[in-house]
């Protein structure tokens, strides 16, 4: 089971029916951390009771930096709204809550192809699960750049961290979400004593408009390594998005040469992303 709580303003919105597209964290027994898309569809919009339905998708990260892929589903919501008058703001608030399945679990490390594919099937193959797209909207690629462990000496390198961004939307609903989840896969290598605390800037050289990202570390340890992630991105679509999100993985240190060790990392991320332009968290009529 899942559960979730929504509240947020509105304006000029008579009685009927409207969708919002959601993006947000989570955690879970089995992942370090995940980030869920929802749409949200009311059906009815009245003074004593606002209901409807939410559904979409999550990604689940795990501590070896696998990613799992899974649908929210079955969700009602329930809720109330402040009436306002014309041309004022008010607010809303609704809970939902429903089912969800971990549809592709992905015990080893995949590519962002595979997670794209994985996604998209959940509106086909497992549309018992769920009804809505979730469609890659653009992606990022070539991001590198390097940074050191604070207090060791230690240096690290991101040879390539590459993402998807990922939107939810109903077919010829709305011209598109202000907000949504991306996922990210990432190697590098180190050289020297590392530390819990490291960062590493990454951006793409041959593409400077693209944008970049920070690795804030904030462990490595017994082979793991966790960082938090963010910064803002520009795909080949040329909407500018902060993302913000966390990475984890392992790392493989080498045989000392000359008493300095070394060696490499891998894992992925996830997380959510906002549209610098328009403002997110807009709804649309139906």
């Amino acid at each position: 089971m899942w559960a979730s709580r929504f509240a947020g303003s509105y304006k000029n919105v008579t009685e009927g029916g409207w969708g919002i597209a959601l993006a947000g964290t989570m955690g879970t027994n089995n992942a370090t951390d995940g980030a869920v898309t929802q749409y949200v569809s009311i059906d009815n919009w009245s003074p004593s009771e606002v209901t409807g339905t939410c559904e979409g998708a999550y990604l689940s990260l795990h501590d070896n930096g696998t990613i799992g892929v899974g649908a929210i589903a079955n969700g009602m919501v329930l809720g109330n709204y402040v009436e306002a008058d014309a041309d004022q703001t008010g607010s809303w608030q609704a809970v939902g809550c429903g089912e969800w399945v971990e549809v592709y679990d992905n015990s080893e490390l995949v590519d962002l192809q595979t997670i794209t594919t994985q996604l998209a099937s959940l509106s086909d193959t497992y549309s018992q699960y769920i009804s809505v797209p979730i469609t890659e909207v653009t992606s990022i690629s070539g991001f590198a750049g390097s940074g050191s462990f604070a207090g060791s000496g230690g240096v690290l390198a991101v040879t390539a961290m590459d993402m998807s961004i990922y939107e939810t939307r109903p077919v010829d609903t709305f011209a598109g979400a202000h907000n949504g989840i991306w996922a990210a896969t990432i190697s590098g290598n180190f050289t020297g004593i590392g530390a819990n605390t490291w960062s590493v800037t990454v951006q793409n050289p041959n593409m400077p408009g693209a944008g970049s990202v920070v690795l804030s570390g904030t462990q490595w340890a017994d082979n793991n390594w966790r960082a938090n992630v963010s910064g803002t991105v520009v795909g080949n679509d040329s909407v500018s998005r902060d993302v913000s999100g966390v990475a984890t993985g392992i790392y493989t240190t080498d045989t000392p040469v000359n008493g300095v060790s070394s060696g490499t990392f891998q894992g992925s991320g996830v997380g959510t992303w906002v549209a610098d332009s328009p403002a997110n968290s807009s709804g649309d009529r139906y």
